[in-house]
Protein backbone atom coordinates (compact mmCIF):
# COMPACT_ATOMS: atom_id res chain seq x y z
CA UNK A 1 0.00 0.00 0.00
CA UNK A 2 1.93 3.46 -1.02
CA UNK A 3 -0.02 6.83 0.22
CA UNK A 4 -0.64 9.28 -2.75
CA UNK A 5 -1.00 13.27 -1.91
CA UNK A 6 -4.32 14.00 -3.20
CA UNK A 7 -6.46 17.28 -2.57
CA UNK A 8 -5.93 17.39 0.95
CA UNK A 9 -6.31 13.11 1.28
CA UNK A 10 -4.54 10.30 1.28
CA UNK A 11 -5.73 7.81 -1.20
CA UNK A 12 -3.81 4.46 -1.89
CA UNK A 13 -2.36 2.31 -4.79
CA UNK A 14 -2.05 -1.55 -4.38
CA UNK A 15 0.65 -2.77 -6.11
CA UNK A 16 0.58 -6.93 -7.19
CA UNK A 17 4.67 -6.68 -6.82
CA UNK A 18 4.80 -8.14 -3.20
CA UNK A 19 8.28 -7.17 -3.55
CA UNK A 20 7.72 -3.41 -3.38
CA UNK A 21 5.62 -3.57 -0.19
CA UNK A 22 7.46 -2.00 2.87
CA UNK A 23 9.19 -4.44 4.81
CA UNK A 24 6.59 -6.05 7.33
CA UNK A 25 3.69 -4.91 5.58
CA UNK A 26 1.00 -6.62 3.58
CA UNK A 27 -2.65 -5.83 1.65
CA UNK A 28 -5.41 -6.06 3.58
CA UNK A 29 -9.47 -4.65 2.39
CA UNK A 30 -9.67 -3.52 5.96
CA UNK A 31 -10.11 0.40 5.65
CA UNK A 32 -9.76 1.16 8.68
CA UNK A 33 -6.53 -0.36 9.20
CA UNK A 34 -5.15 0.96 6.34
CA UNK A 35 -2.04 3.78 7.68
CA UNK A 36 -0.23 5.23 5.51
CA UNK A 37 3.47 4.55 5.68
CA UNK A 38 4.97 8.17 5.27
CA UNK A 39 6.95 8.13 2.55
CA UNK A 40 6.42 11.38 1.33
CA UNK A 41 7.02 12.71 4.63
CA UNK A 42 4.64 16.11 5.01
CA UNK A 43 2.58 14.95 1.85
CA UNK A 44 -0.27 12.68 2.50
CA UNK A 45 0.43 11.96 6.33
CA UNK A 46 -2.50 13.01 8.60
CA UNK A 47 -1.18 13.06 12.21
CA UNK A 48 -3.56 13.03 15.04
CA UNK A 49 -3.84 16.75 16.48
CA UNK A 50 -3.33 18.47 13.15
CA UNK A 51 -5.97 20.03 10.92
CA UNK A 52 -6.48 20.05 7.07
CA UNK A 53 -5.15 23.64 7.15
CA UNK A 54 -2.14 23.06 8.55
CA UNK A 55 -1.59 19.78 6.15
CA UNK A 56 -2.19 22.05 3.30
CA UNK A 57 0.65 24.35 4.37
CA UNK A 58 2.86 21.89 5.12
CA UNK A 59 2.28 20.23 1.48
CA UNK A 60 2.74 23.95 0.00
CA UNK A 61 6.13 24.39 1.85
CA UNK A 62 7.26 20.59 0.88
CA UNK A 63 6.46 21.69 -2.92
CA UNK A 64 8.33 24.76 -2.65
CA UNK A 65 11.19 23.00 -1.92
CA UNK A 66 11.04 20.27 -3.90
CA UNK A 67 10.82 22.56 -7.05
CA UNK A 68 13.66 24.73 -5.94
CA UNK A 69 16.11 22.25 -4.26
CA UNK A 70 15.84 19.75 -6.55
CA UNK A 71 16.05 21.95 -10.11
CA UNK A 72 19.21 23.13 -8.62
CA UNK A 73 20.60 19.53 -7.12
CA UNK A 74 19.00 16.68 -9.24
CA UNK A 75 20.01 19.12 -12.45
CA UNK A 76 17.52 16.94 -14.61
CA UNK A 77 18.48 18.59 -17.53
CA UNK A 78 21.74 19.26 -17.23
CA UNK A 79 24.26 17.27 -19.40
CA UNK A 80 26.06 14.06 -18.08
CA UNK A 81 28.59 14.94 -15.28
CA UNK A 82 26.08 16.27 -13.12
CA UNK A 83 24.63 14.86 -9.93
CA UNK A 84 22.19 13.21 -11.85
CA UNK A 85 24.99 10.96 -13.63
CA UNK A 86 25.77 9.84 -9.66
CA UNK A 87 22.35 8.60 -8.23
CA UNK A 88 21.06 4.76 -8.89
CA UNK A 89 18.57 2.64 -7.25
CA UNK A 90 19.57 1.40 -4.46
CA UNK A 91 17.33 -2.22 -4.64
CA UNK A 92 19.18 -2.88 -8.52
CA UNK A 93 21.19 -0.17 -9.16
CA UNK A 94 19.39 0.42 -12.15
CA UNK A 95 18.92 4.21 -13.76
CA UNK A 96 16.21 6.92 -11.62
CA UNK A 97 14.25 9.11 -13.54
CA UNK A 98 13.74 12.17 -11.72
CA UNK A 99 10.55 14.42 -10.89
CA UNK A 100 10.00 17.72 -8.36
CA UNK A 101 8.45 15.04 -5.42
CA UNK A 102 9.93 11.55 -6.45
CA UNK A 103 12.39 9.39 -8.59
CA UNK A 104 11.69 6.33 -9.97
CA UNK A 105 13.72 3.38 -11.11
CA UNK A 106 13.49 2.63 -14.58
CA UNK A 107 14.41 -1.40 -14.21
CA UNK A 108 12.52 -2.49 -11.20
CA UNK A 109 9.75 0.60 -11.38
CA UNK A 110 10.97 1.31 -7.40
CA UNK A 111 9.65 5.04 -6.62
CA UNK A 112 11.40 6.84 -4.18
CA UNK A 113 9.89 10.11 -2.58
CA UNK A 114 11.49 13.28 -2.32
CA UNK A 115 11.01 15.45 0.89
CA UNK A 116 11.95 18.81 1.47
CA UNK A 117 14.39 19.03 -1.64
CA UNK A 118 16.00 15.38 0.14
CA UNK A 119 15.33 12.29 -2.13
CA UNK A 120 14.44 9.36 0.39
CA UNK A 121 16.94 6.23 -1.33
CA UNK A 122 17.01 3.86 1.54
CA UNK A 123 16.31 0.01 1.06
CA UNK A 124 18.34 -1.40 4.01
CA UNK A 125 18.26 -1.53 7.49
CA UNK A 126 16.65 1.32 9.10
CA UNK A 127 18.07 3.52 11.61
CA UNK A 128 19.00 1.74 14.62
CA UNK A 129 18.01 4.69 17.09
CA UNK A 130 14.72 5.80 15.60
CA UNK A 131 11.95 4.34 13.42
CA UNK A 132 11.51 5.92 10.30
CA UNK A 133 7.75 7.34 11.52
CA UNK A 134 9.10 9.31 14.75
CA UNK A 135 12.46 9.95 12.26
CA UNK A 136 9.94 11.91 9.95
CA UNK A 137 7.44 13.29 12.88
CA UNK A 138 11.39 14.51 14.11
CA UNK A 139 11.96 16.46 10.89
CA UNK A 140 8.63 17.16 10.02
CA UNK A 141 8.77 19.26 13.75
CA UNK A 142 12.31 21.09 12.74
CA UNK A 143 10.88 22.25 9.39
CA UNK A 144 8.22 24.24 11.38
CA UNK A 145 10.87 26.35 12.26
CA UNK A 146 13.27 25.82 9.60
CA UNK A 147 12.84 29.02 8.30
CA UNK A 148 12.70 31.44 11.65
CA UNK A 149 15.65 29.63 13.52
CA UNK A 150 19.42 29.33 12.45
CA UNK A 151 21.29 26.06 13.00
CA UNK A 152 21.86 26.36 16.39
CA UNK A 153 18.42 27.26 17.57
CA UNK A 154 16.95 23.60 14.89
CA UNK A 155 19.92 21.70 16.58
CA UNK A 156 18.17 22.64 20.10
CA UNK A 157 15.05 21.87 18.97
CA UNK A 158 16.46 18.32 18.14
CA UNK A 159 17.83 17.51 21.27
CA UNK A 160 15.00 18.34 22.72
CA UNK A 161 12.49 16.07 20.36
CA UNK A 162 14.92 13.59 20.56
CA UNK A 163 15.09 13.00 24.33
CA UNK A 164 18.78 13.75 25.12
CA UNK A 165 18.17 14.60 28.74
CA UNK A 166 20.95 16.31 30.87
CA UNK A 167 23.01 19.17 30.45
CA UNK A 168 26.30 16.84 30.14
CA UNK A 169 24.67 14.78 26.93
CA UNK A 170 23.82 17.71 25.24
CA UNK A 171 26.73 19.35 25.43
CA UNK A 172 28.71 15.96 24.47
CA UNK A 173 27.23 15.89 21.20
CA UNK A 174 27.41 19.59 20.80
CA UNK A 175 31.20 19.88 21.00
CA UNK A 176 31.53 16.68 19.49
CA UNK A 177 29.33 18.22 16.26
CA UNK A 178 31.35 21.71 16.50
CA UNK A 179 34.63 20.16 16.80
CA UNK A 180 34.18 17.94 13.55
CA UNK A 181 35.81 20.62 10.67
CA UNK A 182 39.28 20.58 13.12
CA UNK A 183 39.01 16.90 13.90
CA UNK A 184 38.41 15.88 10.34
CA UNK A 185 41.14 18.44 8.88
CA UNK A 186 43.84 15.98 9.07
CA UNK A 187 41.33 13.37 7.32
CA UNK A 188 40.52 15.53 5.01
CA UNK A 189 43.67 16.04 4.01
CA UNK A 190 44.91 12.69 3.66
CA UNK A 191 41.81 11.65 1.39
CA UNK A 192 42.88 14.88 -0.40
CA UNK A 193 46.40 13.56 -1.51
CA UNK A 194 48.16 11.75 -3.98
CA UNK A 195 46.04 10.21 -6.92
CA UNK A 196 42.89 10.94 -5.48
CA UNK A 197 43.75 14.85 -5.58
CA UNK A 198 41.70 15.56 -8.06
CA UNK A 199 38.44 16.78 -9.85
CA UNK A 200 35.62 14.59 -9.12
CA UNK A 201 32.59 13.09 -6.50
CA UNK A 202 33.74 13.20 -3.05
CA UNK A 203 31.28 11.27 -0.64
CA UNK A 204 30.76 12.51 3.36
CA UNK A 205 29.20 9.25 4.57
CA UNK A 206 27.19 9.43 7.61
CA UNK A 207 27.25 13.38 7.27
CA UNK A 208 24.83 13.98 10.29
CA UNK A 209 24.47 17.80 10.50
CA UNK A 210 26.56 18.72 7.74
CA UNK A 211 29.73 20.41 9.99
CA UNK A 212 32.39 18.22 7.84
CA UNK A 213 30.60 18.64 4.63
CA UNK A 214 30.24 22.08 5.05
CA UNK A 215 33.93 22.57 6.02
CA UNK A 216 34.94 20.26 3.13
CA UNK A 217 33.06 21.67 0.51
CA UNK A 218 34.02 25.71 1.24
CA UNK A 219 37.96 24.77 2.14
CA UNK A 220 38.00 22.38 -1.54
CA UNK A 221 36.14 24.01 -4.14
CA UNK A 222 37.43 22.01 -6.61
CA UNK A 223 35.97 19.09 -5.42
CA UNK A 224 32.24 18.07 -5.51
CA UNK A 225 31.14 16.69 -2.28
CA UNK A 226 28.14 14.58 -1.69
CA UNK A 227 26.02 14.24 2.15
CA UNK A 228 24.54 10.76 2.37
CA UNK A 229 22.87 9.74 5.96
CA UNK A 230 19.99 7.64 7.13
CA UNK A 231 18.32 10.11 9.92
CA UNK A 232 16.31 12.28 8.25
CA UNK A 233 16.35 14.90 11.39
CA UNK A 234 19.63 15.24 10.79
CA UNK A 235 20.16 15.98 7.30
CA UNK A 236 17.40 18.55 7.72
CA UNK A 237 20.31 20.19 10.02
CA UNK A 238 22.92 20.10 7.47
CA UNK A 239 20.42 21.19 4.75
CA UNK A 240 20.30 24.15 7.09
CA UNK A 241 24.08 24.62 8.00
CA UNK A 242 25.06 24.55 3.77
CA UNK A 243 22.85 27.31 3.18
CA UNK A 244 23.95 29.44 6.34
CA UNK A 245 27.59 28.52 4.31
CA UNK A 246 26.35 29.41 1.11
CA UNK A 247 26.46 25.95 -0.48
CA UNK A 248 22.83 25.48 -1.48
CA UNK A 249 24.35 23.08 -4.34
CA UNK A 250 25.71 20.48 -2.06
CA UNK A 251 23.33 16.71 -2.89
CA UNK A 252 22.13 15.39 -0.03
CA UNK A 253 20.07 12.16 0.16
CA UNK A 254 18.89 9.83 2.89
CA UNK A 255 20.07 6.39 2.31
CA UNK A 256 22.07 3.46 4.36
CA UNK A 257 25.66 2.86 3.76
CA UNK A 258 24.47 -1.17 3.23
CA UNK A 259 22.99 0.31 -0.05
CA UNK A 260 24.88 3.02 -1.55
CA UNK A 261 22.57 4.74 -4.04
CA UNK A 262 25.92 5.32 -6.19
CA UNK A 263 26.99 4.21 -9.42
CA UNK A 264 29.97 1.84 -9.49
CA UNK A 265 33.36 3.70 -9.81
CA UNK A 266 31.39 7.24 -9.53
CA UNK A 267 33.81 8.30 -6.31
CA UNK A 268 36.97 9.77 -5.88
CA UNK A 269 36.49 9.62 -2.48
CA UNK A 270 34.94 8.44 1.13
CA UNK A 271 35.17 9.87 4.42
CA UNK A 272 33.28 7.70 7.50
CA UNK A 273 33.73 10.08 10.06
CA UNK A 274 32.84 8.09 13.40
CA UNK A 275 30.11 6.31 11.76
CA UNK A 276 31.00 3.15 10.86
CA UNK A 277 30.56 1.89 14.38
CA UNK A 278 27.13 2.73 14.16
CA UNK A 279 26.16 0.65 10.62
CA UNK A 280 23.99 -2.48 11.21
CA UNK A 281 26.31 -4.40 8.93
CA UNK A 282 30.09 -3.14 8.76
CA UNK A 283 31.20 -5.55 6.21
CA UNK A 284 28.45 -4.55 3.50
CA UNK A 285 29.02 -1.06 4.42
CA UNK A 286 32.83 -1.58 3.53
CA UNK A 287 32.07 -3.64 0.60
CA UNK A 288 29.63 -0.74 -0.83
CA UNK A 289 32.46 1.88 -0.62
CA UNK A 290 34.69 -0.28 -2.82
CA UNK A 291 32.00 -0.50 -5.33
CA UNK A 292 31.29 3.14 -5.53
CA UNK A 293 35.01 4.03 -5.67
CA UNK A 294 36.74 4.75 -8.81
CA UNK A 295 40.37 3.14 -9.20
CA UNK A 296 42.72 4.87 -7.14
CA UNK A 297 39.83 6.15 -4.78
CA UNK A 298 40.54 6.31 -0.93
CA UNK A 299 37.91 5.21 1.66
CA UNK A 300 38.89 6.80 4.94
CA UNK A 301 37.28 5.78 8.45
CA UNK A 302 37.33 7.09 11.95
CA UNK A 303 36.24 5.57 14.56
CA UNK A 304 36.81 5.03 18.54
CA UNK A 305 39.56 2.64 19.48
CA UNK A 306 37.73 -0.22 21.63
CA UNK A 307 40.25 -0.44 23.64
CA UNK A 308 41.18 3.40 24.65
CA UNK A 309 41.94 4.49 27.92
CA UNK A 310 39.53 6.85 28.02
CA UNK A 311 35.98 7.35 28.05
CA UNK A 312 33.48 5.69 25.63
CA UNK A 313 32.99 8.93 23.57
CA UNK A 314 29.57 8.10 22.05
CA UNK A 315 28.08 7.66 26.02
CA UNK A 316 30.81 8.99 28.60
CA UNK A 317 31.50 5.85 30.46
CA UNK A 318 35.07 5.03 31.41
CA UNK A 319 36.40 0.81 30.83
CA UNK A 320 33.38 -0.04 28.37
CA UNK A 321 35.13 -1.91 25.73
CA UNK A 322 37.08 -3.76 27.79
CA UNK A 323 34.24 -5.66 28.59
CA UNK A 324 32.96 -8.94 27.10
CA UNK A 325 30.19 -7.65 23.84
CA UNK A 326 27.64 -9.02 25.34
CA UNK A 327 28.10 -7.31 29.02
CA UNK A 328 28.55 -3.72 27.22
CA UNK A 329 25.15 -2.77 27.16
CA UNK A 330 24.20 -3.52 30.47
CA UNK A 331 27.17 -2.00 32.18
CA UNK A 332 26.59 1.54 30.03
CA UNK A 333 22.65 1.71 31.07
CA UNK A 334 23.87 0.58 34.38
CA UNK A 335 26.56 3.61 34.49
CA UNK A 336 24.48 6.11 33.02
CA UNK A 337 21.36 4.53 31.52
CA UNK A 338 22.45 5.54 27.96
CA UNK A 339 21.84 2.97 25.17
CA UNK A 340 24.40 0.97 23.79
CA UNK A 341 22.91 -1.61 21.86
CA UNK A 342 23.76 -0.14 17.97
CA UNK A 343 27.17 0.63 18.67
CA UNK A 344 30.20 -1.80 18.31
CA UNK A 345 33.62 -0.58 18.68
CA UNK A 346 36.81 -2.84 17.21
CA UNK A 347 40.62 -2.66 18.44
CA UNK A 348 43.19 -2.59 16.02
CA UNK A 349 43.08 -6.57 15.28
CA UNK A 350 39.79 -6.57 14.66
CA UNK A 351 39.71 -4.15 12.14
CA UNK A 352 42.47 -5.33 9.93
CA UNK A 353 40.55 -8.97 10.25
CA UNK A 354 37.61 -7.00 8.53
CA UNK A 355 39.28 -5.42 5.97
CA UNK A 356 41.05 -8.60 4.92
CA UNK A 357 38.10 -9.90 4.55
CA UNK A 358 37.00 -7.34 2.07
CA UNK A 359 37.49 -6.54 -1.15
CA UNK A 360 39.94 -3.99 -0.33
CA UNK A 361 42.62 -6.74 0.75
CA UNK A 362 44.10 -4.67 3.65
CA UNK A 363 43.79 -1.69 5.66
CA UNK A 364 46.12 1.21 7.00
CA UNK A 365 45.58 2.23 10.58
CA UNK A 366 46.59 5.63 11.52
CA UNK A 367 46.39 6.85 14.94
CA UNK A 368 44.35 9.94 15.21
CA UNK A 369 45.92 13.66 15.80
CA UNK A 370 44.08 14.63 18.39
CA UNK A 371 43.18 18.45 19.12
CA UNK A 372 44.66 20.67 21.46
CA UNK A 373 41.36 21.39 23.24
CA UNK A 374 40.77 17.59 23.54
CA UNK A 375 43.58 16.78 25.31
CA UNK A 376 43.25 20.05 27.52
CA UNK A 377 40.13 18.01 28.48
CA UNK A 378 41.51 15.08 29.42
Amino acid sequence: LRPLAHSGSVRYSEESDAGRLPSGSSKTTNASSRRPTHPHGAIGHPRIGIGREREEVRRARAARWNHHVMSRLLAIDSPPGGTRAVWVCPACRGELDWDFDHSRCQRCQRAFPVWNGIPDLRHGPEDPYLSSDEDRRIADELMEHYANEDFGGLLRRLFELSGVDGERARQRQLDHILSAPARGEPTLNRLSAGETATNGWYLDLGCGSGSLLAHAARSRPSQRWIGIDVAWRWLILARKQLQEHGLDQVPLACAQGERLPLRDGSIAGILGGDVIEHVADAPSTIQECHRVLRAGGRLLLTTPNRFSLTPEPHVGVWGVGWMPRRWMSAYVRWCNGADFRAITTRGEREWRRLFRASPFGAAVIVPPEIPAEQLARF
